[in-house]
């Protein structure tokens, strides 16, 4: 039978299934109900290790069965899961234009807002905590294990690096039109330069370190527990994967237009579209997991420590907040 079976709401209406290849499987039959005794009614098949119910009544909890079917027919074993269709969560965030996205150790939002030139900071509940101007056209953002508040401005071509109440600690220049900014184990900061076409790593200090050539268009960035670096360029609807030496790992084709990225941790690696407005989550090996619909232009991601899910939605001034959906967010 398959196993690994996961589930997980999309939407008020949907759900997304996925489980674990079984040997010999030609296809599968997902099966729904609404309690343990059935009866079950079957509501799809794929050759695929991932399905989406739709149709669903929000707040209602559901049943479901994934089936193999081999060569002999369906098999009656079947893993089962249990899930409950929920719409996200949508906050504003009281600013112009949210790009970048970061959340730090209380749970707390930070969303740079390019529009106004200034950084938001949010309660895990949307409230509003405060705000400080930054450079102009602020794109990427990130925290450090400190709690300091590391920003990219697109327009002038740096990183500044605040305390957690807006005091500049540093400003360090980079390659022409940067968008993201990850930090890696050793604290070392990756740049993705949209307008370079390169990726660079610089110390904590800003002494550049080395600079890689990537796809058409990288925006954002981000680093697994292996120190591995997962790049989007939006140019080419693509995710680059390098080592921490730079070396090339995979590229994957995504989404169209990715801009924000974020990797859980389990290893998954979710990805923005701003033209399809929806998150995708892929396997680190480029396998489709799921797709959630959000808001207009998302442009950042983040992922909390209780493994929610947060979008930047640059086209209406929101954010979206997916709840549980992930595994819980890897440290570096």
């Amino acid at each position: 039978m398959p196993t690994g079976l996961t589930a997980t709401a999309a939407s008020s209406s949907q759900i997304n299934l996925s489980w674990t290849a079984s040997y010999g499987a030609i296809s599968y039959n997902v099966y729904e109900a609404t309690s343990f005794q059935g009866p079950y009614t079957e509501i799809g098949s794929t050759t695929n290790t991932n399905f989406t119910a739709t149709g669903l009544t929000k707040g209602t909890t559901y049943i479901f069965e994934v089936r193999v079917v081999n060569s002999e027919g369906e098999r009656g074993d079947s893993s089962m899961v249990i899930a409950t269709p929920r719409a996200p969560n949508t906050y504003p965030v009281g600013s112009d234009a949210p790009y970048g996205i970061a959340i730090d150790g209380s749970g707390n939002v930070w969303v740079t807002n390019q529009g106004s030139n200034n950084i938001t900071e949010l309660s895990s509940t949307g409230s509003v905590l405060g705000s400080f101007p930054v450079s102009t056209s602020p794109t990427g953002i990130t925290l450090d294990g400190s709690g300091n508040v590391w920003v990219i401005s697109q327009d002038t071509n740096n990183i500044t690096e605040f305390s957690s109440t807006g005091v500049v600690l540093g400003t360090f220049t980079v390659s022409t039109g940067p968008t993201g900014i990850a930090l890696d184990g050793l604290g070392n900061v990756w740049v993705a330069s949209q307008d370079s076409d390169n990726v660079t790593e610089l110390s904590s200090s800003g002494t550049v370190l080395e600079t890689f050539t990537v796809s058409t268009g990288p925006t954002g960035i981000a680093i697994d527990s292996s120190g591995n670096v997962w790049i989007t360029n939006q140019g080419s609807d693509s995710v680059t994967e390098l080592s921490s030496a730079g070396a090339l790992i995979g590229p994957y084709a995504v989404v169209s237009a990715p801009y924000g990225i974020a990797i859980d941790g389990s290893g998954n690696v979710w990805v923005v579209s701003s033209t399809g407005n929806n998150v995708t989550e892929f396997s680190s090996s480029g396998v489709l997991k799921g797709t959630y619909p959000v808001g207009s232009k998302p442009y950042g991601i983040a992922i909390d420590g209780s493994g929610n899910v947060w979008v930047a939605n640059w086209g209406d001034n929101t954010l979206t907040e997916f709840v549980g959906v992930a595994s819980q967010v890897e440290t570096p």
